[in-house]
């Protein structure tokens, strides 16, 4: 009887286990995705989510047969491996006959840059026909667990990139939003930097794009908040934008209305956007302060208007009388003395 009840209370704690798993936990299985593609070149015709012990893979097949490999994440990311092919995602042929991927997911991923293998490209550089990145399109994918949807298209992200002026004169916000569309040999590849400057001191930039399959120039004025948008545009056969190498940009400057050289060098790979060039003297600017709340910067010349005045009731923090500068960012208050 003994034997019997402890068997029945071990029965019912298995039941309860597998009854009350831990909420998020994944069940094995396959759900099926549907599909939306955002360009013909890389069209999925078939999708699953499918996971075993825990882990899950995106299953995928694409219609056509241009593109039997896949390397996970971006164009640069695919040069830096030079011709290590290990980590590649080799295609297999389903009972569809459709060249069929397995990428695996870490737990809650969504978005995954991909870059597909060209075969005939591939081929030419087996032959010794052309470099290996010849053959690389960047593309993406993006899943909805809850929705069960998967869309793909060209890759396009926006990152964040770190600024390095190499000039005074060239005051800019040390990081950058720097949105970027497919890669060299895509057909629609763009690089587009948002610079936020810290002044005025160039009011319009004038660089190299692509219009018509032929290089031009294209414009861009100064914007509110001191911003200079700026999207270089490449065509095959046509660069206006080469990674790592500098791009010439002439920036004018707002108090003569001289345009000057300024070198851009976009480092994808690094995550930097470098700026070089001559160095121009440019009058210093100074910023009037009367009463009031105020956001100090240090490097910057500020001059009371007419009277005495205090920031904070500390004197520590700026120095000089009339014109100051402060020795520490932040926000004041400016009281004026009786």
């Amino acid at each position: 009887m003994k034997k019997i009840l402890s068997a029945v209370l071990t029965a019912a704690i298995i039941i309860g286990l597998v009854c009350f798993a831990p909420a998020g936990a994944e069940a094995d299985g396959s759900v099926e995705l549907s599909i939306t593609n955002n360009t013909g070149m890389f069209k999925a015709v078939s999708a699953s989510l499918e996971t075993t012990g825990g882990k899950t893979e995106l299953v995928f097949a694409l219609s056509g047969t241009g593109y039997r490999r896949l390397i996970r994440g971006t164009y640069e990311q695919a040069v830096a491996l030079g011709s290590d092919t290990s980590g590649w995602i080799n295609g297999s042929l389903n009972t569809a006959g459709k060249y069929e991927f397995r990428v695996p997911l870490s737990e809650g991923e969504s978005y995954i840059p991909v870059v597909a293998v060209s075969e005939s490209y591939y081929e030419g550089y087996l032959d010794g026909n052309n470099p290996i990145e010849r053959s690389y399109y960047p593309r993406q994918l993006t899943t909805d667990a809850e929705a069960k949807t998967l869309v793909t298209g060209d890759y396009n992200e926006t990152v964040t990139v770190k600024v390095i002026s190499n000039l005074k004169s060239f005051r800019v916000e040390d990081t950058a939003q720097m949105s970027v569309t497919g890669g060299p040999n895509s057909n629609n590849y763009k690089v587009s930097p948002t610079l936020i400057m810290k002044d005025d001191t160039y009011d319009q930039v004038k660089y190299p794009t692509v219009s018509g399959g032929k290089l031009t120039t294209a414009e861009a004025d100064l914007e509110t908040g001191n911003v200079f948008n700026i999207s270089l545009l490449n065509a095959p056969g046509v660069a206006a934008f080469k990674d790592k190498e500098p791009v010439s940009m002439q920036f004018r400057v707002k108090e003569t209305g001289v345009f000057v050289e300024r070198l851009i060098t976009i480092d994808k790979l690094a995550g930097t956007l470098t700026v070089d060039g001559e160095e121009i003297e440019i009058a210093e600017q100074i910023v009037p302060v009367d009463a009031g709340e105020y956001v100090f910067e240090p490097e910057t010349h500020y001059r009371f208007t007419e009277g005495s005045f205090r920031v904070n009731g500390d004197a520590g923090v700026y120095s000089g009388g009339r014109d100051f500068y402060v020795t520490k960012s932040g926000s004041f208050t400016v009281t004026r003395e009786k």
